[in-house]
């Protein structure tokens, strides 16, 4: 059995996220992500992220609105080379701040 995509949510704006994050575990994923963007600023961890397709790439930018619309800030850091491969050829590793080598 494959393991499943998950959300650690931290008390101090940390949040993890884990697994498989494709077109099959974004939709269960989104609803827990939404919930932490309540904080000022969100740190994302992706380092713990074994798989990725295009998917990952949606669900980053999705994180991203969402943390402007609540005024406050995101970063993203241990970004997996899968998924900064897929930022890049999509031209969004710089929309993102994925080039500041984290």
């Amino acid at each position: 059995m494959a393991e499943e995509a998950r959300v650690e949510a931290g008390g101090d704006g940390h949040v993890r996220l884990s697994g498989p994050v494709t077109f099959q575990s974004v939709p269960k994923l989104w609803p827990r992500l939404a919930e932490c963007f309540s904080a000022d600023s969100i740190t994302l961890d992706l380092g713990g992220v074994d798989r990725a397709d295009s998917a990952s790439l949606a669900l980053m930018l999705e994180c991203l609105r969402a943390a402007r619309a609540a005024g406050g800030t995101l970063r993203f850091v241990a970004v997996p080379a899968q998924m900064l491969a897929i930022a890049s050829v999509a031209g969004l590793d710089e929309v993102l701040a994925l080039g500041d080598g984290e």
